[in-house]
Parts: C-alpha cells; structure tokens; sequence
C-alpha cells in the first residue's frame, strides 16, 4: 500500500494593498502518488469516482489521457518546484492533455477541485506525509529501537 500525502496550494494574494499576503490551503488528504511506469500507466483506470479529497501525482510526466475512464477530472501540471504552470478544468474521458514543456509532474484532482480551491498558474504545491502514515512509521522506528 502506497503511503498518501497531503496536498497543500500555497498562493500569493499580495497586492499594493497588501504586500506579501500569502494563503495556505489544504487542496488534498488523500494523494496517491504513480511514480514508476506501472502506476503512471494505469492512473485512475479501473476506478469508478475521484473523492474530492483524493488524487494522483504522476511524476514525471509530461500530460496524461482519460482513455478509459469513466469522469470527468480536473489536471494541474506543476513544473520543477510544484509551482502550478497550466490547469484544466473536468476533462471528460477519451480526452489527451499534452503539458508546457517545463512540466515535471502532473496532478489529477476531483472534478471542481480547480474551481473550488481557485488554484491558477504560479500557485505552489506542498506535499506532505499523510498524519497516519507519519506516526505509523515514527512508532515503528520506536519499536526498532526498544
């Protein structure tokens, strides 16, 4: 079982008015992440809905397809420093999306989470170890070393 990470979208709201204001918010508690040629080819084929807590990091990757699918998602393509460089918004299936050529990895997100979250170009992704995954593994380097 792949360990889920927390997604968090760091945006710069500043403005004459209000120079350096930044907002943090949590986007995502259920990421999965497709890191070998396996998981980044089956993606989310197979599944029948995307949680609007839950998506899939695809990293490296320079687009993704909907072939298969059966819903619509929303894509965001991150470049070398998360820093989000396109979205696209509920992406029906049987669809092909090509990134930038400076995307690194790519997110696949619930339907509306684009919209929702108001996540856009230059925003900066977080990711975190999930809370549980990060106190499972903390008691268990407790255990190794009683």
């Amino acid at each position: 079982e792949r360990t889920m990470l927390n997604l968090t979208v760091i945006k710069n709201k500043a403005s004459a008015t209000a120079p350096g204001l930044v907002s943090e918010r949590r986007v995502c508690d259920q990421l999965r992440s497709a890191d070998t040629f396996v998981t980044r080819m089956i993606g989310l084929l197979g599944t029948d809905r995307l949680d609007a807590r839950a998506g899939l990091r695809i990293n490296p990757s320079g687009g993704v397809h909907t072939f298969g699918m059966r819903y619509a998602i929303d894509i965001v393509a991150l470049d070398q420093d998360s820093r989000v460089v396109r979205v696209w918004k509920n992406v029906s299936p049987r669809r092909l999306v090509f990134a930038p050529r400076r995307t690194r990895s790519v997110l696949e997100l619930a339907a509306g989470t684009i919209a929702f979250h108001e996540l856009s170009e230059g925003d900066v992704c977080r990711f975190s170890e999930h809370e549980s995954a990060a106190s499972e593994a903390f008691q268990a380097k407790v255990r190794q070393s009683v």
